[in-house]
């Protein structure tokens, strides 16, 4: 698990958020972070950014099963 993966599951959201976007802001091409990142959105209800995240990790790698198992 990234870093804002397990900061989420400690309960601090706003951190978590923080850190994801962090790591997209070094790789924004870093397909479990997009993943983590959209799933992290989509909990908080924002399901139309979720998608976005998950979308780009589909164009990146649409075999990937992290890809596979998380789109909207």
């Amino acid at each position: 698990l990234g870093v804002g993966a397990v900061v989420n599951l400690k309960g601090k959201r706003q951190e978590a958020e923080e850190r994801y976007k962090e790591a997209l802001n070094i790789d924004p091409n870093h397909v479990p972070t997009l993943i983590a990142y959209g799933g992290y959105l989509r909990e908080k209800g924002l399901l139309d950014d979720a998608r976005v995240f998950f979308q780009k990790a589909a164009d990146l790698e649409c075999f990937n099963p992290l890809v596979l198992g998380t789109y909207i």
